[in-house]
């Protein structure tokens, strides 16, 4: 543990800092993509590899888009499409103010905004940004679960479980 009181896991924070970009990317990929877009996206063509194991394309198409400026290109034009709308609003911020906005929102945003807030970090291509982008990913990975963890509880009866209604 930190003296911050972190719990820094030295593969992430510390390391490779692809590693820690490539994460974050993955998360806000799978927010931004749905899955046929993420897969012709990354050119594959393996529709049932991509059903049954969509966490395996959205670390695949961060992994190609970290790695290929082709699909870098693709990549990134196809998340501006998606979280552009959103991330204008916050484009002239500094990566100080962007990462401050992230924490003071992260009650109240919602799952794209605080996407759209990391993306902006992660377009920026700034090596120097890598423990921000690190950290906000890993909370943008918790605020996304805990986000879906309270629409799934939604459909919940009195003793918690699952309404069959409700999918």
């Amino acid at each position: 543990m930190s003296a911050d009181g972190c719990f820094l896991d030295p593969g992430v924070w510390r390391g490779d800092p692809d590693v820690a970009t490539g994460r974050a990317l993955r998360i806000v990929l799978a927010i931004a993509l749905d899955r046929e877009t993420a897969a012709a996206c990354l050119d594959d063509d393996r529709d049932g590899a991509v059903a049954l194991w969509p966490s395996s394309l959205y670390a695949l198409l961060a992994a190609a888009a970290l790695g290929s400026p082709v699909v870098r290109r693709r990549c990134f034009q196809l998340v501006d499409a998606s979280l552009g709308p959103i991330a204008a609003q916050f484009e002239a911020l500094t990566p100080a103010a962007l990462a401050h906005h992230f924490v003071e929102g992260r009650n109240v945003l919602s799952t794209r905004e605080l996407a759209a807030l990391l993306w902006l970090l992660l377009r920026r291509d700034q090596s120097e940004l890598g423990f921000v982008i690190a950290r906000l990913g890993a909370e943008l990975e918790i605020a996304a679960t805990r986000n879906g963890a309270t629409k799934a509880t939604v459909g919940s009866d009195k003793t918690g479980a699952r309404s069959a209604m409700r999918c």
